[in-house]
């Protein structure tokens, strides 16, 4: 039970409904009327031996339900029968074995995303009125967290003088702890923009154009919103930064799941660490979810250790029937070990393939990570650097920008263009190391994926001079 006081509301409105009286025991206060049932087997022999209708909450359970003698005494309740409900409260989400047959589960359903927002609002009148826009940005940030973890948020954030954009920052902090406890996930902030990448300007139109369909008023009005690209291409070509921008340019969080701690078993096992990131992304919808080398969580082993057959068809059911505004943006390098059954139409709207950057794209490349580092060099030298780093991607590009500035910081000197050129004729890049898989991977990407770049790729050794 992950919000005790919202779980305690909601199961006293069903008992009135039902028109059962009702108790709750605590380990502190016990039953009402039964002294030393501070003890639950107490409480239970007493509940035992007073047969009447009535709705027992029994709450934070955990720990007692380790001792066999509790377990015997619910049991043996369970056999009775009777018009007595007794509803076992705790942060744990399966029962012991041996009670397993006897109980039913019942699962706290996050707040919805209109409670969140109600909540909210309560508080930004005094923080200072904001758009329709930034009120969607703090609520889906909040969205998923407890009722009352928001509310001590709010009067936090009131009681420093605070502004919308401290709010922002203490819930964009939440956020990340409450994602920290399921494990598996983590939220990646802050993100790029699609200024931040260089080339692949038919992936960016792709993004831009579906920007406004991702919404709740497309939702609410019945339209198809885009449901999930999938990334593949030779590494270090964008995959992962494609798919940072795009939670970037939606203004939306962006979360990761690493199907390998999934499967790691260190967050329980596979199934639960699988399905409790699954309930957590539901409740922060809308938001991009990014999966990053697809083919090492639904290939056939992670890790070493081979993926569930059942695990496998979850995931495929949950690409295929997941909510409206949970939107996937996945990465994968060696395709050919993705199932074929996650190529199929549904899944993902789009599979982009990214190849080696063009000679315009190498320059833009180039560009954008100089002027990060603030580092300028003749027009000549940069036509330089574009022409001899045919055949190489995007992040070995960034190595020669960063190769450079070490370099001239160990003379103590700013970079000069001489560096440059010494960093990419000391390098050796992946299409000349692996110019087999390249070749491949465009093999099989041509009539099967849409490029991500209009421009004509750089050729690969044997198809051309590479650097």
């Amino acid at each position: 039970m992950d919000e005790e006081p919202r779980a305690l509301e909601q199961l006293q409105r069903c008992a009135k409904r039902a028109g059962l009286p009702w108790r709750a025991w605590t380990c502190l206060e016990g039953l009402s009327e039964v002294s030393g049932s501070e003890d639950l087997l107490v409480a239970l022999r007493a509940l035992r031996d007073d047969p009447r209708e009535e709705v027992v909450l029994l709450r934070g359970v955990d720990h007692e339900l380790q001792r066999p003698e509790v377990l015997r005494a619910l049991r043996e309740h369970a056999h009775a029968g009777g018009g007595r409900v007794l509803l076992l409260a705790g942060r744990e989400d399966t029962a012991p074995a041996a009670l397993e047959p006897e109980v039913g589960h019942l699962v706290q359903a996050p707040p919805s995303r209109a409670e969140v927002g109600e909540v909210l609002c309560g508080y930004l009148l005094e923080l200072g009125a904001p758009s329709r826009e930034r009120l969607n940005q703090l609520t889906s940030l909040a969205a998923g967290l407890p009722l009352y973890r928001v509310r001590r948020i709010c009067e936090r954030v009131l009681a420093t003088k605070g502004d919308l954009a401290s709010l922002h920052d203490a819930l964009l902090v939440a956020r990340k702890e409450a994602v920290r406890e399921v494990g598996v996930l983590e939220l990646i902030a802050p993100l790029p923009s699609l200024e931040d990448i260089g080339g692949l300007e038919g992936l960016k139109e792709w993004v831009r154009e579906r920007r406004e369909l991702f919404s709740h008023e497309i939702v609410a009005a019945g339209l198809p919103v885009p449901r999930g690209i999938l990334l593949m291409g030779v590494s270090g070509c964008g995959k992962s930064l494609a798919a940072k921008a795009c939670a970037s340019l939606w203004e939306l969080p962006l979360y990761r799941l690493d199907m390998n701690l999934v499967f790691s078993g260190l967050h329980g096992s596979p199934e639960a660490a699988f399905h409790r990131a699954l309930a957590t992304l539901e409740a922060a919808a809308p938001l991009v979810l990014w999966i990053d080398e697809l083919e090492n969580g639904l290939g056939s082993t992670t890790a070493g250790i081979e993926a569930p057959q059942h695990l496998f068809s979850a995931f495929l059911t949950w690409l295929q029937e997941k909510p409206p505004l949970v939107f996937v943006a996945a990465t994968a390098n060696r395709i050919e070990l993705l199932p074929a059954e996650v190529l199929r139409k549904g899944r993902f709207d789009q599979v982009f393939f990214l190849d080696l950057p063009s000679e315009d794209e190498r320059r833009a490349i180039l560009q954008i990570h100089l002027a990060r580092h603030g580092v300028e060099v003749a027009p000549a030298t940069l036509d330089y650097l574009v022409y001899d780093t045919r055949g190489w991607s995007g992040a070995e590009l960034e190595q020669v920008v960063i190769a450079a500035l070490v370099h001239a910081r160990a003379h103590g000197r700013d970079v000069m263009g001489e560096d440059l050129i010494h960093s990419v004729q000391g390098s050796v890049p992946l299409s000349r190391t692996m110019h087999e898989q390249i070749r491949a991977l465009r093999e099989w990407a041509y009539g099967r994926a849409a490029p991500a770049s209009r421009d004509t790729p750089s050729p690969v050794e044997g198809e051309g001079r590479t650097a």
